[in-house]
């Protein structure tokens, strides 16, 4: 994690600009989503806490998850500023979104339960009712999720 206002500076240092001058050549992405709703689960929630990061205030502003370190609200991706931190990642949210739909490129997003009665992950409903979120081309479930998932939008949605 690094304060938002020095993003630009670090993606400039030897070994991360290297990667960053070859996004273009990335047909798959993988990632996994976080939801802010569990926090022994999501790693960048967990991050957040041990970097002194109040994750209540942030969650009292909407933010409800995270996919590839990248934080997102029900209405769409968050762009942290000044001294807030963030993490250092090749895509954005709305890059991901774009990659997701060019052909022959692949964004795979995979979520899976933890524990029997998680209930169902807010953050998933998010990325799969807000268009501005719709960041994977392939979504990658557990059978409980993918029942769940079922019975709150019904089969025809699931396709």
């Amino acid at each position: 994690l690094v304060p938002a206002s020095d993003y630009g500076t670090v993606i400039t240092r030897p070994g991360v600009r290297e990667a960053f001058r070859q996004r273009d050549q990335v047909d798959i992405v993988v990632t996994a989503m976080g939801d802010m709703e569990r926090p022994g689960q999501d790693l960048f929630t967990a991050q957040l806490n041990q970097a002194g990061v109040d994750v209540n205030s942030l969650k009292a502003q909407g933010w409800i998850g995270n996919v590839q370190y990248r934080p997102f609200t029900k209405d769409g991706p968050v762009t942290e500023t000044g001294a807030m931190l963030r993490a250092v990642t090749l895509f954005e949210l709305s890059e991901l979104r774009e990659l997701a739909r060019q052909k022959g490129k692949h964004a795979v997003l995979m979520v899976r339960e933890r524990g029997t009665n998680a209930g169902m992950p807010h953050a998933l409903l998010a990325l799969l009712q807000q268009p501005e979120l719709r960041i994977f081309s392939e979504l990658v479930v557990d059978v409980a999720t993918a029942m769940k998932l079922e019975q709150m939008v019904g089969p025809k949605t699931m396709k």
